[in-house]
């Protein structure tokens, strides 16, 4: 009896596909799992990828030093990708080597459905290089030293803006290898400086440290040599000089004084009146910039005439004469601008009375 109830056991197949079903359902469900959880991790390594390529552009635009950089690549990269998001805190790193930029990022997300088979995290990670193409710079700075910047001590204000851009371009750099920049300051007049004594013909020698002398600035040519190259040997300038025999138009008896008002304004007299500081050059010395920047003073009387500041910053940039400093135009991978720094409108005083 006993072997026959074995035997009818083992023919019997009631139940079988139930059993099969039940041993295949956990691998087809880590199947299905393991795609759904792959998909999430392939979402954020392009999530990943893309803000990785932010910050490696980011760090690319920019200047400053190794730590400054990775930092802005950092937050570049939280912006595009917040801690926390999809499930994912990645550690990221910021390489830089030369002009070579390399950011990376790894993280690791947890599973769903791929726990079923024991694995509980899949680790994701995603990289960016961007190669920074070397780029050089003329800049001309023209800046309006002028009577008027002494409202609100507005002089200090433009030191103070000069030389932070000067600092943001210069960044870690003390002598820069593709940037220079040159200074304009203008007030009625432009003082090229130096160099001035080629430009004019023969008389009084060029001579700032005098105030009876030349300090330097020139009148400008007319039309049509207003703006071109044209050089001095064909088209000179003029001296800039006020007549050294009247000073002034005050009264010859002083009278008594009722009320001071003193100006931070630079008021001389003779013939350097309104003759602002000499040009500087283009060049990739920090510290001659600042130097230039800092001594910079607001020169009364004379007038405003920000053209022929811009005149004289596209001279700069120039590679013809009075200045040498410039590269070529149409020199590859180098751009050539103008800024300019001004608080008023173009305008000549006539000094006829004791107003100035």
């Amino acid at each position: 009896m006993y072997r026959n109830l074995v035997s009818r056991l083992l023919r019997c197949q009631r139940g079988n596909i139930a059993i099969m079903f039940a041993l295949s359902l956990i691998p087809i469900i880590a199947s299905v799992g393991m795609g759904v959880d792959l998909a999430r991790a392939y979402a954020v390594k392009s999530r990943m990828a893309a803000a990785l390529d932010a910050a490696a552009l980011a760090v690319g635009s920019s200047s400053g030093t190794t730590a400054q950089l990775q930092q802005i690549g950092k937050n570049f990269f939280n912006a595009n990708f917040p801690p926390g998001s999809m499930d994912a805190s990645p550690a990221v790193t910021i390489g830089i080597s030369g002009d070579t930029i390399t950011a990376t990022a790894t993280a690791n997300i947890p599973t769903v459905f791929m726990q079923v088979v024991g694995i509980n995290q899949l680790s994701v990670d995603a990289a960016s290089t961007v190669i920074r193409q070397i780029t050089g710079l003329e800049l001309a700075m023209v800046l309006d030293n002028t009577g008027s910047m002494t409202a609100n001590n507005n002089i200090a204000a433009l030191r103070d803006a000069a030389n932070q851009m000067v600092t943001t371009l210069f960044g870690s750099y003390t002598v820069h290898p593709t940037l220079k920049i040159g200074l304009v300051p203008y007030s009625a007049a432009v003082n090229p400086g130096p160099v001035a004594a080629t430009l004019v013909g023969a008389g009084a020698a060029y001579d700032p440290a005098s105030p009876a002398g030349w300090k330097g600035c020139v009148i400008e040519r007319p039309s049509p040599n207003t703006t071109a190259d044209t050089p001095a040997s064909t088209a000179p300038w003029s001296r800039y000089v006020w007549p050294s025999s009247i000073d002034n138009f005050y009264d010859a008896t002083k009278p008594a004084t009722i009320l001071s008002n003193p100006s931070n304004g630079n008021g001389s007299t003779g013939p350097n009146l309104g003759c602002p500081t000499a040009i500087t050059p283009l060049t990739n010395v920090k510290a001659d910039l600042q130097a230039a920047v800092n001594a910079m003073a607001a020169w009364s009387r004379g007038g405003t005439l920000g053209d022929i500041g811009m005149a004289w910053g596209y001279r700069v940039i120039s590679p013809e004469s009075p200045f040498t400093e410039a590269q070529p135009w149409g020199t590859k991978n180098l751009t050539k601008a103008v800024i300019m720094m001004t608080d008023g409108v173009n305008q000549v005083y006539k000094l006829t009375s004791n107003a100035g």
